[in-house]
């Protein structure tokens, strides 16, 4: 094709084309690895932040059993 001659040269294939696609297509794979390994990293995110939130519903619920155990001590003694 007349595209891929050099613009030197036209006798010659264009080496810098074959080079700039090859580099197109790595940073097209890279871009897809990177939106997927962020969307990864997104998920896990999120499922931290909602084992945090069970975690601090699980806590606030004995510290409410060991605030009613003080209370009923005290009403005891």
């Amino acid at each position: 094709m007349a595209d891929e001659k050099c613009i030197v040269d036209p006798q010659r294939d264009c080496l810098g084309l074959h080079k700039a696609i090859a580099l197109e297509k790595q940073m097209s794979e890279y871009r897809t690895q990177a939106r997927e390994t962020h969307a990864d990293m997104y998920r896990r995110i999120a499922a931290l932040e909602q084992s945090g939130s069970a975690q601090e519903a699980r806590y606030q619920a004995i510290m409410d059993k060991l605030t009613e155990l003080s209370v009923r001590l005290n009403e005891a003694l």
